[in-house]
């Protein structure tokens, strides 16, 4: 990533992140964004954005014939071991935004703005960063065919949708650039809005049928990651995961037995968006509502958005208590990360929770097998998606000094797995 970009973009990039799930089937594509309909903004919502006038919508998507898109790759692209492939062909922000992965492909902005298809070995180049414009895309989110990303440049921001396939793009909010305002740090869609954080006002969303522009929510409300229903929109902050509805305004949390003063982190979107997992305190020796970076226990939960049940899917605590780390689901089963053997499994900070977390963990919670294998910090860095034995993580390519999107086969029958090694409710 050029030097100039990495500074430009440093303020949005200091809260965003963003991750997410036997086999999925294909996605089809999500109904066109606007094809909904709207209702008026509800009493206590303010429909009047705080950046004066914003551009026109036009609801109709127009362009019919698909985008002659170039491809990148993957020729002379790097090779990331047995049972591993480069997923995406090009750079991957390895810090503070993942790609956002789904079951009809992959959207990656860091700079550029990639995608590839599900089932497609070619990778299409969206947006290419101009350095003597400044013009970089970050942030990105999609919903089948459809993504939403914030553009910047030398004296604008703004949020973007665009069809993938057809390349029509709409600008759903703009504001200008100015010293010390931070803008917007994250933004998401699903089929009825695009949504996006402000600074200073909050959680935002325009219609995408009618073009209204409303505050769905004042006040800081988390850029750690995204998952969306047609309901509304989960936010992973630091420490906590809460539900917003993109009607009424009202939160939520993840359920109300414990979420209300438990620690939750590295909530995670499943690639159907039909999961969010995360690592739960609320079990003894948990912190409990200890946010100073201090750490015991820690245990992997699910919610399923559809049903509204959540379930605790990992029992160390309190007899044996493991940390855990970035979570994935894929229905019934999960992968995370766990401390290596030679390391004390269950460390009292953060920093060694993430340091340690070395040890590659597959769970099914209906055979209960959980199984390990040791990785390197040159083979893979952390999980962003599961979809069946695929596994999606970051791999950090120390050739070219980039982070890159790989594919593991979890099945492959060069890899060691060490099974039974904890046990299992």
């Amino acid at each position: 990533m050029n030097r100039r970009i990495t500074m430009h973009a440093a303020s949005l990039l200091l809260l965003a992140a963003c991750s997410t799930s036997g086999p999925s089937p294909a996605e089809p594509d999500a109904a066109p964004p606007g094809d909904a309909s709207a209702d008026a903004a509800p009493e206590g919502m303010s429909p009047h954005p705080p950046d004066g006038e914003q551009p026109p919508w036009d609801p109709v998507w127009r362009k019919k014939e698909p985008a002659n898109w170039p491809t990148v790759g993957p020729e002379e692209m790097p090779s990331c071991g047995q049972g591993c492939r480069l997923a995406l062909n090009g750079r991957i922000d390895g810090r503070f935004s993942p790609p956002s992965i789904g079951l009809s492909g992959i959207v990656e902005a860091f700079g550029d703005l990639y995608w590839a298809p599900a089932g497609e070995a070619n990778t299409y180049r969206l947006h290419e960063f101009d350095e003597k414009k400044n013009n970089a895309v970050l942030f990105v989110y999609s919903n089948g065919q459809y993504a939403t990303y914030i553009q910047i440049d030398e004296s604008l921001r703004r949020v973007e949708v665009i069809n993938l396939v057809t390349g029509e793009r709409k600008v759903a909010y703009s504001i200008e650039k100015i010293a010390g305002d931070l803008g917007l740090p994250s933004t998401a869609l699903n089929s009825k809005y695009v949504f996006w954080e402000r600074y200073g006002a909050g959680l935002m969303a325009r219609n995408l049928q009618t073009g209204e522009i409303k505050i769905i929510h004042r006040g800081p409300v988390g850029s750690m990651g995204a998952c969306t229903t047609e309901a509304g929109i989960w936010l992973f902050d630091l420490g906590e995961i809460k539900f917003f509805d993109q009607e009424t305004g009202e939160v939520s949390l993840t359920d109300d037995d414990g979420a209300e003063w438990s620690l939750q982190v590295d909530g995670t979107c499943a690639a159907s968006s039909k999961q969010i997992s995360w690592i739960d305190y609320r079990d003894p020796p948990g912190p409990g509502s200890n946010y100073d970076f201090t750490r015991r226990g820690g245990e992997v939960y699910v919610k399923d958005l559809e049903s509204g049940k959540v379930e605790r899917v990992t029992f160390d605590s309190p007899d044996a208590p493991r940390a855990k780390a970035h979570p994935v689901v894929d229905g019934t089963r999960f992968v995370w990360l766990e401390q290596l053997p030679e390391l004390d499994p269950n460390p009292d900070t953060a920093s060694q929770v993430y340091s340690g977390a070395s040890m590659l963990v597959r769970y099914d919670a209906v055979s209960k097998e959980r199984c390990r294998m040791r990785v390197s910090a040159t083979q893979f860095e952390r999980p962003y998606a599961l979809i069946g034995n695929r596994l999606y993580a970051g791999w950090a390519d120390l050739d070219a000094y980039v982070h890159r999107l790989v594919e593991l086969d979890l099945a492959h029958p060069g890899w060691e797995w060490e099974c039974g090694y904890a046990s299992s409710n």
